[in-house]
């Protein structure tokens, strides 16, 4: 069989499920939605799995993978195995252990199918939520920025604010007391779709980023001019829900630098 024959012969088993499951308690739960009978429906996929357990595995759980059929006959699984690193150092960032789980998860412990899926994660002691991971990551680069995203129901667009990453601890304490407030106003509804703010602590490399993406109403990448102002920050905690909404709404965060 060419390498072809054989994706699609592994395609349609689960070779890595057993793997993580016992290294990372994943599990899957799988359901139906739409309508059978006219041919219009998907596969949605509950996933969950301890990240924390990724990391404290990662040398065993590449070791298991590397000695199944899968991996011995299909060189983009051995390549994909072969590159998992010993340690969590090994990473640049959250999104690198998130990106390594998505790919061994639903190339390698999902069926193929020839309908649509849709995926929905639980992912228990996450990296990206933790903020002195991420803060170790950040010394690392040359220029470590992290975001702002709003996402836009009305315009049906969401928009990344990248700022400079902050260089104190009561920086980030602002800053994690904003995303608490942001997940205390929660989505909005604007009838078209639904509208909210997050930020996302882990960092990338300034050079990493394309702000060159300018279609729709506002270009997805952008890079805020100036200083974040952070006393001002700091005084959307104590707004209300609504007028905090309002003050950052469709690109309103560019108005607090300095």
């Amino acid at each position: 069989m060419n390498q072809d024959e054989i994706y699609d012969y592994f395609s349609k088993r689960t070779p890595f499920k057993n793997i993580l499951t016992k290294y990372c308690d994943l599990d899957i739960y799988c359901y139906r939605t739409g309508s059978p009978l006219c041919g219009n429906f998907y596969y949605t996929y509950d996933i969950s799995y301890d990240q924390q357990k990724v990391v404290d595995n990662l040398i065993d759980i590449k070791k298991s993978l590397l000695k199944t059929k899968c991996a011995k006959m299909l060189d983009s699984a051995r390549e994909l195995a072969n590159n998992i690193p010993d340690t969590i150092d090994g990473f640049k960032n959250a999104f690198e252990i998130n990106r390594l789980m998505n790919s061994l998860i639903c190339d390698y412990c999902i069926r193929d199918t020839e309908h649509s899926k849709r995926f929905k994660w639980d992912v228990k002691n996450s990296f990206a939520k933790n903020i002195e991971y991420a803060k170790k990551c950040a010394a690392k680069m040359k220029r470590p920025i992290m975001s702002i995203c709003e996402v836009n129901g009305w315009e049906r667009e969401s928009w990344n604010f990248y700022f400079d990453y902050p260089q104190n601890d009561m920086e980030i304490k602002t800053l994690e007391n904003l995303s608490k407030k942001f997940q205390q106003i929660g989505k909005v509804n604007q009838v078209i779709g639904d509208s909210f703010f997050e930020i996302s602590f882990t960092p990338k490399e300034y050079e990493s980023v394309n702000f060159n993406l300018c279609r729709g109403y506002m270009p997805k990448n952008n890079f805020l001019d100036g200083r974040l102002d952070y006393t001002r920050l700091n005084e959307l905690t104590s707004m209300s829900n609504e007028g905090c909404f309002d003050a950052l709404y469709k690109g309103g965060i560019r108005e607090f630098c300095q």
